[in-house]
């Protein structure tokens, strides 16, 4: 932690953080909002995501856009049969895993700047069961 002699209240580092965010825009717009307000604060953010939300995230949000293949309809529909768990939990569940997920989650928090990576990565919570 950092303190600001002016104000004596301790600072937050400031992060390259990554978000990722695997739905439909109800759920990457809530991760928009975060991230405009960690950006904010000085904190550098990257959302991961599905192509027809890039303008929701750069354009409209202002931060920066790592993308995610796949359907999102498809990709959904995953979440919904795991209950909302990106990492399966049974054989079942890794067989419907929807190819490459894992490896572009990695990518998009170690790709975050050149020779750096995310200090922090966030993937969409799971429902509540």
């Amino acid at each position: 932690m950092l303190i600001d002699m002016n104000i004596g209240v301790a600072k937050a580092p400031l992060l390259n953080i990554c978000l990722m965010v695997v739905g439909t825009h109800g759920d990457v717009a809530p991760f928009c909002a975060l991230g405009k307000a960690l950006k904010a604060e000085g904190h550098r953010v990257r959302v991961a995501t599905h192509a027809p939300y890039r303008k929701l995230v750069v354009e409209d949000s202002g931060l920066e856009y790592y993308p995610l293949a796949g359907d999102p309809g498809e990709l959904s529909e995953f979440m919904v049969k795991t209950g909302g768990k990106l990492i399966p939990d049974s054989f079942e569940a890794i067989e419907a895993l929807p190819s490459k997920l894992e490896v572009q989650f990695m990518l998009a928090c170690l790709l975050t700047l050149p020779r750096q990576s995310a200090e922090t990565c966030s993937a969409n919570p799971t429902s509540p069961r």
